[in-house]
């Protein structure tokens, strides 16, 4: 639409929610974007398909038991993870969908706009989540940010406890 090929343009119905976006643009966009979003779905279930498949040949052939359990273990949770990154992707992506699709056929309450702005924000905070949830489920980060974190706290309780350590700090400041 930036390009010119918006609805004052073309003479078109334009979009309640994006005033300069035609709306069968909107709705083709919609489509698109359904269609994305259903294969990665697909994508994730059949990475979930695939990963109980392999927990059960495992189960089966289970006569090497020590590497083999550890092993198995690390598949379910991958599993597990790929089923949070799914469900925070839907969570963020279905209301913004669905207002689109509702602004379409009918006109939208300045309720439902308000609405729609706050779950846009959810669309962006998608981005920002998948990273945290692969870091948090992984058990090596996770412990390297718990003794950063408790690093950190014992060194501002130390600091608070201590008031010669915060003239000490206080004075490095100013000299430097």
């Amino acid at each position: 639409p930036l390009l010119g090929w918006n609805c004052c343009v073309l003479d078109s119905a334009c979009s309640e929610l994006f005033p300069f976006v035609d709306d069968n643009y909107l709705s083709g966009w919609i489509c698109l974007t359904m269609v994305l979003l259903g294969c990665i779905v697909y994508a994730y279930a059949h990475v979930l398909w695939r990963a109980r498949q392999h927990v059960a040949y495992m189960e089966k052939h289970q006569a090497q038991a020590g590497k083999q359990n550890a092993r198995m273990r690390m598949d379910v949770m991958l599993a597990k993870t790929l089923v949070m990154v799914l469900a925070v992707l839907t969570l963020c992506w279905s209301p913004v969908l669905v207002l689109m699709i509702y602004s379409i056929f009918a006109r939208l309450s300045d309720r439902l706009r308000k609405v729609f702005a706050f779950c846009s924000t959810l669309c962006l905070l998608n981005s920002m989540v998948n990273p945290i949830i692969y870091a948090l489920r992984s058990k090596e980060l996770f412990s390297s940010l718990r003794r950063v974190f408790s690093h950190f706290r014992r060194q501002l309780k130390a600091s608070e406890e201590s008031p010669e350590a915060e003239s000490t700090h206080k004075s490095s400041v100013i000299e430097t």
